[in-house]
């Protein structure tokens, strides 16, 4: 698990990815960005998935638990999403 507040996701994935030598394919479009986030971004410059995120994290779970780890995710936060 990694947290979102320094590089944004994109940070996080790269430094997960480097540290097992792994790829990551992710669906950008199953990527919950809120619509003020969005514009705001847009009017900045600023690419959503490299800006900091606080109080967002990325687990990385076996696809056996997916289902369990979202539902559980799900029910403290609406926008707990699989993106890959």
């Amino acid at each position: 698990m990694r947290a979102g507040a320094r590089g944004g996701l994109c940070a996080v994935l790269n430094e997960l990815a480097q540290a097992c030598a792994l790829q990551f394919d992710v669906v950008e479009g199953d990527i919950p960005v809120s619509g003020s986030v969005r514009g705001a971004c847009e009017v900045l410059g600023l690419d959503a998935l490299q800006v900091a995120c606080e109080g967002r994290f990325v687990a990385i779970v076996s696809k056996s638990d997916e289902q369990t780890a979202i539902n559980l995710l799900k029910a403290e936060n609406k926008f707990a999403s699989v993106i890959g």
